[in-house]
C-alpha cells in the first residue's frame, strides 16, 4: 500500500523561489490544494531549522494548522514543528492526540512517521483500537523499522491477512530477526500482486518482497 504523504517531498524548483512571508505561509497552509499547504508548513519548518528567531511567529502556525490539516503530510510537518520548538516531551500530547484523530489515512500516515522508540506502547494500542488495514500496514511498518521485541509476533500475525502481507514482509525485513526466514518462507512462490512497486516502478509480486526480505536476513545473520 502506499500513502500519498509517504514520498511526498518539498518541490526543489520551489527552493528556488522568494519565500514566502509568514502571511502567506498562513494562508497558503489553509489552501484547498494539498501541494501548497504542504508546502507552506514544510517551507516554515525548513526556515524554523535554520532560524530559531522564527520560533514565536512559527508556533502559532503550526499549532493551528495540526488540528485543521485534512492530509498526513501537513500534519506531520506541524507536528514536527512544534516538536522542534517546545521540545520532545512538549509535543507528546500533540503527536498521541494526532494517534486518535478519526480519518484512517490520517492516523496511518502519522504512525509512519514517528521514529521514537518511546510511541510504541501508543502504536500497540493502535492496532488494537483501530481494525483499518491501512493502520496496520503502516504500525507494523513503523514497529519493524523501531526493532520492538513485543512487535515480532505481531507482525508475524500480519502475514494471514492478504491486505497486510506486504507491509508485514517488509517489517519483518527492516526487523532484521533471522527468525522471520521460517515465517516468510511459506510465500516465495506466492505470485499474487504486493500492490507494491520497486524503484523503477515495476509491479512486486509477495514472492519478490519474501525473495528480497530472506535474502536480507541471510545476509545479515551470515548464513
Amino acid at each position: 500500500m502506499e500513502l500519498t504523504n509517504r514520498n511526498q517531498r518539498y518541490d526543489s524548483p520551489n527552493m528556488l523561489k522568494k519565500p514566502r512571508t509568514l502571511a502567506q505561509i498562513e494562508t497558503d497552509a489553509a489552501s484547498p490544494d494539498q501541494q501548497t499547504r504542504g508546502g507552506a508548513v514544510q517551507e516554515l519548518l525548513l526556515r524554523v531549522r535554520k532560524d530559531p528567531r522564527l520560533n514565536d511567529a512559527a508556533l502559532p502556525i503550526f499549532r493551528r494548522h495540526v488540528d485543521t490539516a485534512p492530509d498526513a503530510w501537513t500534519v506531520t510537518s506541524c507536528a514536527r514543528g512544534i516538536e522542534l520548538i517546545e521540545g520532545a516531551e512538549k509535543a507528546r500530547a500533540t503527536w498521541l492526540a494526532l494517534l486518535h484523530r478519526a480519518d484512517a489515512q490520517l492516523v496511518a500516515g502519522i504512525a509512519l512517521a514517528l521514529t521514537d522508540l518511546s510511541y510504541a506502547p501508543a502504536l500497540l494500542e493502535l492496532l488494537t483500537r483501530r481494525p483499518e488495514p491501512v493502520i496496520h500496514n503502516c504500525v507494523i511498518r513503523t514497529l519493524g523499522r523501531m526493532r520492538v521485541p513485543a512487535a515480532f509476533p505481531i507482525i508475524v500475525e500480519h502475514l494471514k491477512d492478504p491486505a497486510t502481507r506486504a507491509d508485514a514482509i517488509q517489517a519483518l525485513s527492516e526487523f532484521g530477526d533471522p527468525a522471520a526466514i521460517a515465517h516468510l518462507e511459506p510465500f516465495v512462490h506466492e505470485t499474487s500482486d504486493s500492490g507494491q512497486t520497486d524503484d523503477r516502478g515495476w509491479p512486486l509480486r509477495v514472492c519478490d518482497l519474501a525473495d528480497d526480505a530472506i535474502r536480507m536476513l541471510r545476509r545479515r545473520s551470515g548464513a
